[in-house]
């Protein structure tokens, strides 16, 4: 009888709790954080194909400081399932074999907080200042099919420029992980 309410609540927490393992079961989004100073989008792909990953996401995404050009350290990766999605979540926590650059840092990796899989991140994206017409290509988030970028959704409202500091714009990208860095 009191082993049946071990817990707070009895049958609702283990339903709360098997809904709490689907979800978790469900996650492909992963937030890459520490990548090395200078890192983009394109050497970052290099990277997940180099290491074996090639054709198993779909969607990659490194905020860019439009008025320096640079990263801000870290990236969103999709994966088109959970069982590759955890084997990157593994392989690349730790991981410090950057192409291209001499940085040593490892790489922090771990499930996106607040938005997961492609549908939730394009709705993220899609109206984004980010995705401004006078935005480069090189800096916004990419959908991949079969390695290849194919085009982005179009948006489904009229898409402000992004915020000027200075000269050029700085597109701003909420914390990541932050309850407002993916509206679902």
């Amino acid at each position: 009888d009191g082993d049946a309410n071990r817990g707070g609540g009895g049958g609702a927490t283990s339903s709360g709790a098997a809904a709490t393992d689907s979800q978790e079961d469900a996650r492909t989004t992963l937030l890459l954080e520490k990548l090395p100073q200078g890192y983009t989008r394109v050497l970052l792909d290099e990277t997940l194909v180099s290491e074996g990953f090639s054709g198993s996401y779909d969607f990659l995404f490194l905020p860019m400081d439009l008025r320096t050009r640079t990263g801000y350290g870290h990236a969103f990766v999709n994966f088109t399932d959970h069982a590759v999605a955890a084997r990157a979540l593994k392989h690349f926590d730790g991981f410090a074999s950057w192409k291209e650059v001499r940085d040593t840092r490892a790489c922090i990796s771990t499930w996106n907080q607040f938005c997961q899989g492609t549908e939730a991140l394009i709705e993220r994206y899609r109206n984004s200042p980010v995705m401004h017409e006078a935005v480069p290509e090189i800096y916004k988030p990419t959908l991949i099919q079969d390695d290849v970028p194919v085009p982005f959704p179009a948006p489904t409202k009229r898409i402000r420029m992004p915020r000027l500091r200075g000269k050029l714009a700085k597109v701003h990208t909420p914390e990541k992980n932050s309850p407002d860095s993916c509206s679902t």
